[in-house]
């Protein structure tokens, strides 16, 4: 599935619908904004595991973080304060990468 935003499909959309497809795994490009961000948390929620995908940033930490603000930005004060704790479960594993090479690899243990 491909994003197309000259055509209104942004990859928040694409993941809804790849979701009634019933995929075994989920893989995304890259999450650039809080929505898709969400929508692929919440995919992997509902059970698609070792889904993937790619975030911009400079190391692991900065890679949580990011995902953190873009989903938190998204979503209403009343479940705000949860998404760490999603994010901590249903991340099993980081790698920051610089060009081909692993700079980093942070393995989540419930808690970031």
């Amino acid at each position: 599935l491909l994003e197309r935003k000259d055509m209104g499909i942004s990859m928040a959309d694409l993941l809804k619908l790849s979701l009634s497809l019933r995929p075994d795994r989920v893989i995304v490009g890259e999450v650039r904004d809080g929505h898709a961000a969400w929508q692929f948390l919440n995919a992997i929620r509902k059970g698609h595991k070792g889904s993937f995908s790619t975030i911009h940033a400079g190391s692991c930490d900065e890679a949580l973080d990011n995902l953190f603000m873009m989903i938190q930005d998204q979503v209403n004060s009343s479940i705000a304060s949860n998404i760490q704790e999603w994010i901590s479960r249903l991340i099993d594993v980081v790698v920051c990468l610089d060009k081909r090479k692993i700079m980093d690899i942070k393995i989540l243990s419930g808690g970031i």
